[in-house]
């Protein structure tokens, strides 16, 4: 029988963290949608399609897309400080309920917001758990 760690996740992790530590808000710039760069040599310009052959003139915008989610905000130990990797101003953030961080996402947390430096993931049997992120302003 194999242990259920989604139901640890879901059961344990997400409402501890809901109780101990407070709302976050992750921002991250994704493309939702699939273009191709098409040049046209009667009009000697480029255009753009999308996965379902919807024609644009002008090149599509990266969209930036929201998750919220909960965080408990803990600050690196003073030994841990060394000015290169971790700096005096860089937060721990131990989260779930949102997806995997990664580079280039933003996080707003007590109305500051953060870039994404580091991240370490607890993944028991393949399952992610909890993110411990470093975040830095």
């Amino acid at each position: 029988m194999a242990f259920d760690y989604g139901n640890i996740r879901d059961t344990v992790a997400l409402p501890l963290i809901k109780e101990f530590g407070q709302p976050i808000v992750v921002y991250r710039t994704e493309d939702t949608v699939t273009y191709t760069r098409v040049y046209n040599p009667v009009t000697m310009k480029y255009y753009w399609v999308d996965d379902i052959g919807t024609q644009y003139d002008t090149e599509p915008t990266e969209t930036q897309v929201e998750y919220e989610g909960f965080g408990i905000v803990k600050t690196y130990d003073t030994e841990a400080v060394d000015g290169t990797l971790i700096r005096a101003d860089d937060i721990l953030l131990i989260s779930t309920g949102i997806p995997q961080p990664q580079m280039g996402d933003l996080f707003l947390v007590n109305g500051k917001e953060y870039q994404f430096v580091n991240n370490q993931t607890v993944a028991p049997g393949g399952v992610d758990i909890v993110y411990k992120t470093q975040v830095r302003v």
